[in-house]
């Protein structure tokens, strides 16, 4: 099972997918296609993230956001 979602206009997804690796040690993927700069995937098919790990990456994800805003001014 996959997950996947839209990243904010004028961040690219692999912006999103570097810092969640470096911050929680937690590898996701891009889209393909049209979408591979725009679309954030998780795979959590059989237990391949447990809940630690959904709660680290949304706290990863939440420091992006909170640091992009911060950049953005």
């Amino acid at each position: 099972t996959i997950t996947a979602a839209f990243c904010p206009e004028g961040v690219s997804s692999a912006a999103v997918r570097d810092y969640i690796l470096r911050r929680c040690n937690i590898l996701i993927t891009s889209g393909f296609g049209a979408y591979k700069n725009q679309v954030i995937r998780v795979g959590h098919m059989g237990g391949a993230l447990d809940d630690n790990d959904i709660l680290r990456l949304l706290d990863g994800l939440t420091a992006f956001k909170i640091e992009a805003v911060a950049r953005a001014g």
